[in-house]
């Protein structure tokens, strides 16, 4: 008998069993399991005697009359909510008006004990299979997180279907009857997520391109290389930090730059170079550290490639200076890049800073140390008639000067004498005695029958010549001539 045969007896059978009021008192149980096969006694209000049992619309076999208005049969498969009906002849039961659900089953709803497999392809088209109970025969339906999976066989205990293409993770798995009943599972499935390296786009795993990385399974996109890294190949997990030496300014790039000349930079993960400060430089790229500039050399400016040589005249005696030294006083130099100034010798001077040379000593004067601003004038009873002389030479027996810084000593005059050197002035021969030549050491007594009255004279006076000069007369003259100091 088709379906829609079966509908018009039951609706004929309606009809007439409201005119008798005909209708179902009980039944037990009032719930079962989806596969059938079990007892259930049904209870009426009248007579059972001659009746059928319609389970829906299908039979209840096995009936058997256990008394005057009670029958039992066995429970047929079937899903949902199922009304009974007794038919008996042409008459049909009808809802009971005191109890309009009396003659309502309901078959169990889905419960699920096992999935596998939990963990799943992104792409999905692969073997699931659920097992429980109360799936019922076919036409049940399974959603994973909402989604259709496909189903391929189905019993009462064991669904296997085709996973659908998804993502995420703890999705519920869901069991709907043919007849709507539905039951969740408490385990959860979750699609396998995208590995490190890569993001999921379409329900499929790409790599991440190049300047970018992904560190975190799962992910729907890669992150760009923060600036100071970079990535130069497809599907990493992290980016590669940026050498000593080089840097990288901007995120998402495959490569690092070079620092140029001038600058360096001394830590791994930059994204600028540091410029080289006064008083250093980097003459190429790629430095790690910048050089100092050595002795005798200078930079005044930042992000230099070389030092400057200190010019003439200046020096510089520390590494890692920004400008050059005057020469100090007493000292001096006609080279560049020195990285000292010598000191003026003994016989020379420099009174002026930041001097090319040191000035020799005029005739007159003299030096006799090193590192001085001036000469000194030679002092009275010496003389130096070089230039550059460290001291001055005394004047001789029988000369004598007596002015400071001359170049030249006098010679003592007839008359007079200097009996030791370094004299400031000759002295005067004394009375009774004579010097009738210059440059002499001493002077000579008067000889016999010669007198001399007065001092600094060049002879001694004869007879007669006394009477002339002074006014006196003198007789006896002692002989030979004596030297008198």
């Amino acid at each position: 008998m088709n379906a829609i045969l079966k509908l018009f007896l039951l609706l004929l059978f309606s009809v007439e069993a409201q005119a008798g009021g005909f209708f179902i008192d009980s039944i037990s149980p009032t719930t079962g399991a989806t596969t059938g096969g079990y007892q259930i006694t049904i209870t009426s209000n009248q007579s059972v005697s001659n009746s059928s049992v319609l389970f829906g619309g299908n039979q209840c076999s096995n009936q058997s009359i256990t008394a005057a208005n009670t029958i039992e049969c066995t429970v047929p498969e079937g899903t949902g909510i199922v009304p009974i009906r007794l038919i008996n002849g042409s008459t049909s039961s009808i809802d009971n008006p005191s109890f309009p659900t009396s003659h309502l089953f309901s078959y169990s709803l889905p419960s699920i004990s096992n999935i596998a497999p939990l963990m799943l392809s992104l792409s999905g088209n692969e073997s699931l299979t659920i097992q429980g109970n109360n799936f019922g025969s076919s036409s049940a339906s399974v959603l994973i997180a909402g989604t259709p999976c496909s189903i391929m066989s189905q019993t009462h205990t064991e669904i296997t279907c085709l996973t659908p293409p998804g993502s995420g993770n703890n999705l519920t798995t869901t069991v709907i009857q043919q007849g709507g009943g539905m039951g969740s599972s408490p385990t959860t499935v979750s699609y396998i997520p995208c590995p490190v390296g890569t993001f999921e786009s379409n329900f499929s795993c790409l790599a991440c391109d190049v300047g970018f990385f992904q560190d975190q399974p799962g992910q729907s996109s890669c992150k760009a290389c923060p600036a100071g890294s970079f990535s130069s190949t497809t599907g990493i997990e992290q980016c590669t930090l940026c050498s000593i030496g080089t840097f990288q300014q901007a995120s998402g790039m495959n490569s690092c730059n070079v620092c140029p000349a001038g600058t360096s930079q001394n830590l791994i993960g930059q994204s600028e170079c540091k410029v080289c400060e006064a008083g250093s430089f980097a003459s190429s790229q790629g430095a790690a550290v910048c050089d100092t500039c050595p002795a005798g050399r200078f930079q005044s400016q930042e992000g230099q490639t070389s030092c400057l040589a200190c010019m003439a005249g200046t020096f510089q005696d520390l590494p890692g200076q920004s400008e050059c030294k005057a020469c100090e006083i007493g000292t001096a130099s006609n080279t560049s890049g020195a990285s000292s100034c010598p000191t003026c010798s003994p016989g020379s001077y420099q009174s002026n800073v930041g001097q090319l040379e040191c000035i020799t000593c005029a005739a007159g004067t003299f030096q006799a140390q090193s590192r001085q601003s001036s000469c000194q004038l030679c002092p009275p009873g010496s003389v130096s008639n070089v230039t550059g002389s460290t001291e001055c030479t005394d004047c001789a027996l029988g000369s004598f000067q007596n002015a400071p810084g001359q170049v030249s000593c006098n010679t003592c005059q007839a008359g007079s004498y200097s009996s030791f050197t370094g004299s400031t002035n000759c002295t005067s021969c004394p009375t009774q005695s004579f010097q009738d030549l210059s440059g002499q050491t001493s002077c000579l007594s008067c000889p016999d029958g010669t007198t001399q009255p007065a001092t600094g004279q060049s002879e001694c006076l004869g007879t007669g010549q006394c009477d002339v000069l002074y006014g006196i007369s003198k007789f006896g003259f002692e002989s030979g001539l004596e030297p008198v100091f």
